[in-house]
């Protein structure tokens, strides 16, 4: 008896197709992974930029008011320290911010939150760095402001590393005079 063999075409695969399949599938999964965290980020980043933009605005309406923005400070709740700043671009750059005190260095105020943007005492999540220095404004001198708030951590994503982000940035003055000795 001459039996016959049946070949179904398209049903059965060598052991190299499977291979090339799953290869496929791993290489699209790691991209949409990407994109799905990329998107997370992305949505992540505008809620705290939002956040942050409320935070500095409420820090600085509360200093424009006060003569004493030391007093002013540290009753907010801002820790003190010494950072080391450069100008850039009409912007200062805050590096290195330490408790002690730094030969050059410039005292700056420290606000720390946790991932609920509730003020902590200690490094959370999110930070808002005050920076205070006197301008020339028309002939007079003003005390002026530099806040910059900061995701501490990053955000999650496959290929970069965490680290912090740069959220929001505020310049502001109390047009108030100070009177020069």
């Amino acid at each position: 008896m001459n039996k016959k063999q049946k070949h179904s075409f398209g049903t059965r695969h060598t052991f190299l197709e499977w291979i090339i399949s799953v290869g496929i599938f791993t290489i699209i999964s790691v991209f949409l992974l990407e994109l799905f965290l990329a998107g997370n980020s992305l949505q992540q980043k505008a809620k705290d930029q939002g956040k942050a933009m409320v935070r500095l605005e409420n820090i600085a309406e509360q200093l424009k008011m006060e003569r004493d923005y030391n007093a002013a400070l540290k009753q907010m709740g801002a820790l003190s320290g010494w950072g080391d700043v450069k100008e850039e671009d009409s912007c200062y750059v805050i590096g290195n911010i330490s408790t002690k005190k730094k030969e050059n260095g410039t005292p700056v105020y420290v606000f720390y939150y946790d991932k609920d943007w509730n003020q902590t005492k200690e490094t959370g999540i999110y930070s808002i760095v005050i920076l205070p220095y006197q301008k020339k404004i028309a002939g007079n001198t003003v005390q002026a402001y530099q806040g910059d708030a900061y995701r501490l951590a990053g955000y999650p994503s496959v290929y970069k590393k965490n680290n912090s982000v740069d959220l929001f940035h505020l310049n502001f003055a109390a047009y108030t005079p100070i009177e020069e000795p």
